[in-house]
């Protein structure tokens, strides 16, 4: 497209759109990654949500890879009498770049929930706790939880994991003026034991443990494609072992305050995979709980909600 001529508004920003007599490949090869200019194409429309976002990643990372190669460029120009326009250049190819990390959480966000909106639990599941507990990390994006990140910031397993723990005080200088610290942990359903980490020693308020991050952990396997991940278990609290076949509401182990926490909590996740590092997040919901005292079936609470079985 010549400078002159009027440009789409477009997430990508001046890339090549429909308009240029482009196939859809060659769109993405070009760094196009704005699915508003992206649906000009007929076959876009025909493909799964899956395949379009697969598309955008590729897009996104040429995308990126142009931009670094047009700052190395500039960086390594070697016409001095041009140092001021060069200057100018480099800075705007970093308003680029930051605009680009927005664009890509923005369509993460967006794309994830597109995935995953019409997804149903296929495990019966309960809250991994007896009690009332607060939400402190839940719900689809982050507004509510503090697991939403873009997939290049780390597994991406967590996404729609929950913690839950008591309300503070202000007053907790120890683990122990935690009500929630040693609480029993529940089996949410009924499964097969696949993993168990019960070595990890519990850090003090207001520490982490990031060697371990989710420290003493358990995964079940609930033998459907779904497998629970439940962290940061108490020291040696650990009361089941690998290949063990659980009930629901067994008890699997203590809260404790191990990994990657500045205070104790139970951290509950769904995901599609036995591995934590390359499994795929799946939405949560939990069959039948109180939510602020009210019964929700089928349920998805978010951060700062009491909840609790019935």
């Amino acid at each position: 497209m010549d400078e002159d001529e009027p440009k789409e508004k477009s997430l990508s920003s001046g890339q090549p759109s429909a308009k240029a007599n482009l196939s859809l490949q060659q769109a993405i090869n070009f760094g196009e990654y704005d699915p508003k200019l992206l649906q000009n194409f007929a076959e876009w429309h025909t493909l799964s949500i899956h395949i379009q976002w697969e598309l955008i990643r590729k897009a996104l990372e040429i995308r990126h890879r142009q931009l670094i190669t047009q700052y190395a460029e500039l960086n390594n120009a070697l016409d001095f009498s041009k140092k001021p326009y060069i200057h100018g250049a480099m800075k705007n190819v970093e308003k680029q770049l930051e605009k680009l990390r927005d664009d890509k959480e923005k369509l993460y966000v967006e794309y994830s929930n597109k995935i995953y909106m019409d997804y149903k639990t296929k495990t019966n599941l309960i809250l991994p706790f007896k009690g009332t507990f607060l939400v402190s990390n839940g719900g689809r994006d982050a507004s509510t939880n503090n697991h939403f990140r873009p997939a290049d910031q780390g597994p991406q397993n967590q996404l729609y994991a929950y913690d839950f723990r008591t309300e503070n005080t202000g007053k907790e200088k120890n683990l122990e003026d935690y009500p929630i610290f040693g609480a029993k942990v529940l089996a949410p359903g009924n499964g097969v034991i696949i993993q168990v980490i019960n070595g990890s020693i519990d850090v003090l308020v207001g520490e982490r443990d990031r060697s371990v991050g989710v420290g003493n952990a358990v995964i079940i396997d609930h033998q459907n494609g779904e497998y629970s991940l439940i962290c940061h278990f108490k020291h040696n609290s650990i009361k089941v072992k690998v290949g063990d076949k659980i009930k629901q509401r067994n008890v699997l182990g203590l809260c404790g305050n191990t990994g990657n926490t500045t205070q104790p909590h139970i951290h509950f996740n769904l995901q599609d995979g036995p591995r934590m590092h390359n499994s795929k997040a799946l939405p949560v919901q939990f069959s039948r709980i109180l939510v602020d005292g009210i019964e929700k079936v089928n349920f998805e609470p978010i951060r700062g909600q009491k909840v609790s079985n019935i």
